[in-house]
């Protein structure tokens, strides 16, 4: 289980009966944690963490040890992040949302991160319908955005 904390740490922490909630591993961060979520892509589990200065980080988690390494950082705007997995190709992924909204997955045995050409989104969740079998539906004020994403791969549009 990962936990983000207002000093700025995440924790993973056991859920093994015998240990549960004993902490495996720890990372400090540059401010405090806005959220946090774990996919896996390509048989490695990655956690991302929105920070409340709208840099996304994105971590290795270790499947065996639960150790945290290979730290990468992204400015995505002023905003905090907000984190949603979503479904892309059959395949999870991470809708990562602050000024500008971005799509974390998989392609071709690839981590991708790519900006969505849209504007910024206050919340968004996967959505599917006869007419948009996968998308992205999301909300900024009072306007509601259904969003396809066909082309992976390449910049969103």
């Amino acid at each position: 289980m990962i936990v983000g904390f207002e000093d700025s740490t995440v924790r993973v922490l056991s859920l093994e009966p015998e240990s549960c909630l004993d902490r495996v591993s720890m990372q400090a961060l540059p401010t405090v944690p806005s959220a946090v979520s774990i996919i896996e892509m390509n048989d490695q589990l990655y956690l991302h963490i929105g920070l409340d200065n709208g840099v996304l980080l994105r971590t290795i988690i270790d499947n065996v040890t639960g150790g945290l390494s290979d730290s990468r950082s992204k400015f995505l705007g002023l905003d905090q992040i907000k984190l949603q997995k979503i479904v892309l190709q059959g395949k999870s992924a991470v809708l990562a949302l602050s000024s500008k909204p971005y799509v974390c997955y998989s392609f071709m045995n690839q981590y991708q991160m790519t900006p969505l050409s849209y504007e910024a989104l206050e919340t968004a969740c996967s959505f599917s319908s006869t007419q948009c079998f996968e998308g992205i539906v999301g909300i900024k004020g009072d306007e509601l955005a259904i969003i396809s994403v066909e082309r992976i791969g390449e910049v969103f549009t």
